[in-house]
């Protein structure tokens, strides 16, 4: 559990990573890889999920400031949903999770360590790895799953590691962003929020993570260049343009429309002019 950007490839250089010098992303294996490999979608439909706080049934803490991270991140999207706070229900994600491009989510999560399967928090009650494999029919071709250890789990001979991430995975989702250790708050929403925005720039999923990274350790204090606070969160599946953007084509075409609507109102507007003298 290792990530590669946080090894020092010069000893004599602690301070630079493997981070600096390469964008990483992972896998499970290459059949996963090409299992989703012709996932086409139309336009983006991104879901923001979070319950902030939880039904008091889960002995849980709350989550302070996630609902506004996920509010910066939607102004990326021209109409963003939210499920937030107790309408973040397991069966309001499960609802809606099949009709968008991609998902994001702030919880609490938990990984194999104690004999019980990983689950993931939700307002109301647990959703648990088992019940990933039930999930049929996905648009989705990105998931993020900000929450503590979602990449962790029972390790599996000959078969890896048993995960929330691994679940999504095998219901179809190309590429998940998952942790693989407990993650700092602070440093969680600004990774991820600069995630977003790198990727509105076009960038592929595994440029945009070390962008995100790199930024955020220029950013910050010294502190924060440890690699607890940015290496946990990793890119598992394919990298290829995760949000989607208007092509070059289609931007000019808008804009020449655009030019000639406003030429057209113009002569109308001088035309009206001319008769009224």
């Amino acid at each position: 559990f290792i990530p590669f950007e946080a090894l020092i490839p010069d000893p004599n250089k602690p301070s630079d990573y493997l981070l600096k010098q390469l964008a990483i992303a992972y896998a499970y294996s290459a059949s996963s890889l090409m299992r989703n490999s012709d996932k086409t979608t139309g336009k983006d439909s991104w879901l923001g999920v979070t319950p902030g706080k939880f039904a008091s049934s889960l002995n849980v803490p709350s989550l302070l400031g996630a609902d506004q991270s996920l509010k910066n991140i939607g102004a990326n999207f021209s109409s963003p949903n939210f499920l937030l706070e107790h309408k973040a229900t397991k069966r309001e994600f499960l609802r809606e999770l099949p009709s968008h491009t991609i998902v994001h989510l702030y919880s609490h999560a938990k990984a194999d360590s104690t004999g019980s399967e990983p689950a993931l928090y939700l307002y109301d009650s647990l959703l648990t790895l088992s019940e990933l494999q039930t999930l049929d029919k996905l648009q989705a071709r990105l998931i993020v799953l900000t929450a503590c250890e979602t990449g962790a789990g029972r390790q599996m001979k000959g078969e890896g590691v048993f995960s929330l991430a691994r679940g999504f995975a095998a219901a179809g989702i190309p590429a998940t962003v998952t942790t693989l250790w407990e993650i700092d708050e602070k440093a969680t929403y600004q990774l991820t929020e600069l995630f977003y925005k790198y990727l509105h720039e076009g960038n592929t999923g595994d440029v945009a993570i070390q962008k995100a990274k790199l930024e955020f350790i220029a950013s910050n204090d010294v502190e924060y260049s440890l690699p607890y606070y940015w290496a946990p969160t990793i890119l598992i599946g394919q990298t290829g343009i995760l949000q989607k953007r208007p092509s070059i084509v289609k931007m000019i075409s808008y804009s020449f429309v655009g030019i000639m609507l406003a030429f057209l109102i113009g002569m109308l507007i001088w035309k009206r002019f001319l008769v009224a003298r």
